[in-house]
């Protein structure tokens, strides 16, 4: 993460993101914190004093508060992940999933872009016809869950919203998605079925060993976007628009 783009740092003071960053290392902070906040402040123009200015301006840089501490290595030292192999100790271990977020989201926008581009108009109305029919839907602490009035809209949705409109879109097209074509039927399925998964193991809810988190993610993502694929490859061949787009498919 540190070694291009980093999800933590917010001032970089002008250097592009593609340079190499600092490796945000668990006793590097500390000492920027023990000298730049536990020690007592100087104003004057002494090598202390330009010590703890550095200190507070590589806080800022790592997004952090100058003046206040972070307190999470306190309280949640115990339950923050760390990978054995790895020799030097990072400030968060596992706790940034900015893009974990970011590439769930977009594999939910893959999914329903390559589903409705084999659907026809008719095929969409069904979809949004059966989606009003289902009862309201419940979470394990018996909160429901707003209903949704279309499936093939999803402009302005939340990343929440976009990632319960993929566990809907099976009930919309049914078990066996009788009402798409013969051909896309199975692909449209494996690829709602593995980005579920995808999902489902990314919640966190339970420990999961290297083999398993390859079966989860490596497996399922190929197995997802040979789906998509197949869905894109075919909305091309069957595109009959005037300026239909060229489907290149990628070499893996």
């Amino acid at each position: 993460m540190y070694c291009r783009t980093c999800a933590i740092c917010r001032f970089r003071k002008g250097w592009s993101s593609l340079r190499t960053g600092t490796i945000h290392r668990k006793d590097h902070l500390l000492r920027n914190w023990n000298l730049a906040i536990d020690r007592r402040q100087t104003r004057r123009r002494n090598a202390l004093g330009r010590a703890q200015k550095r200190a507070r301006e590589q806080l800022c840089r790592h997004g952090f508060h100058k003046k206040q501490r972070c307190t999470l290595l306190d309280h949640a030292n115990r339950i923050l992940v760390r990978d054995p192999d790895e020799q030097i100790q990072l400030l968060f271990h596992g706790v940034v999933f900015n893009d974990l977020l970011h590439w769930l989201l977009n594999c939910c926008d893959y999914l329903f872009d390559a589903i409705e581009g084999v659907m026809t108009k008719e095929m969409l109305l069904e979809c949004d016809e059966n989606i009003r029919r289902l009862p309201m839907f419940r979470k394990s602490d018996g909160t429901g869950v707003r209903r949704f009035k279309v499936v093939c809209s999803n402009t302005y949705l939340t990343s929440a919203r976009r990632i319960t409109l993929s566990f809907m879109w099976i009930h919309s097209l049914g078990t066996k998605a009788l009402m798409l074509p013969a051909t896309c039927r199975r692909p449209a399925l494996v690829a709602i079925t593995h980005l579920q998964i995808i999902i489902l193991a990314c919640h966190g809810r339970r420990s999961y060993s290297v083999n398993e988190w390859n079966r989860l993610l490596i497996d399922s993502a190929m197995v997802f976007f040979d789906s998509i694929q197949f869905l894109l490859q075919y909305k091309e061949e069957h595109d009959t628009a005037p300026n239909a787009p060229t489907f290149t498919p990628v070499q893996r």
